[in-house]
């Protein structure tokens, strides 16, 4: 059974919502992208600003993604230095192909706010796709104190993108480790489903 890391990456990438809260706005499983995206500007404080964002989330949910950083960006101009549209931006230069930046603009607002996840989990799957996964596995490790009392979503994406960090590194033992924290924590059937595949290639394929 061979597992296309690139599909199987999970990563919240574009979820404007303070870290402690968590509501029922539409959250979108993208299969063909592998992002999930949460339609909120919870978090943002300035109405123009937030409107600004959503646009450019409902890009992100297009793969408009040149249209998206446009948004994004206005959105930065309005309320500057808001995280949540800061980390949105690194995600979308990602998503031109401009990992380098992308991830140099990660590494810049974990220094700022260590304590945000998805800054880890959007790190950490952007060093997997270049396969730097030592370095990768550094970032998950480093965040991993913060993700203990986080909502089921952000558990489990954190949990199976290091469980794709550790097949990268044919550690088969924590790959399955991960994994199976991955499944307690998944709430839906795309989480769970990406779980199960995990856990089935750590016992009868991975070396």
């Amino acid at each position: 059974m061979k597992i296309n890391l690139l599909i199987l990456m999970i990563v919240l990438s574009f979820q404007a919502c303070k870290e402690n809260s968590y509501n029922s706005e539409e959250i979108i499983y993208k299969k063909n992208t592998s992002d999930i995206i949460k339609l909120s500007s919870d978090g943002i404080e300035n109405k123009k600003a937030a409107e600004k964002y959503l646009y450019g989330l409902n890009y992100i949910k297009n793969e408009k993604y040149s249209q998206a950083k446009k948004e994004f960006l206005k959105a930065d101009k309005i309320e500057p230095d808001n995280i949540l549209i800061l980390s949105s931006i690194a995600n979308v230069e990602n998503k031109l192909g401009n990992s380098t930046k992308s991830n140099r603009m990660l590494y810049e607002l974990i220094s700022k706010d260590s304590t945000y996840v998805n800054l880890y989990i959007n790190l950490g799957v952007n060093l997997n796709k270049l396969k730097k996964y030592q370095e990768a596995e550094k970032i998950f490790l480093r965040g991993m104190k913060y993700i203990e009392n986080k909502e089921p979503i952000k558990k489990s994406s954190y949990f199976l993108s290091m469980a794709a960090t550790y097949k990268g590194l044919s550690d088969c033992e924590n790959m399955q480790i991960y994994a199976k924290k991955g499944l307690n924590s998944a709430q839906n059937d795309f989480l769970k489903n990406f779980a199960k595949s995990l856990i089935r290639y750590s016992k009868t394929d991975c070396k």
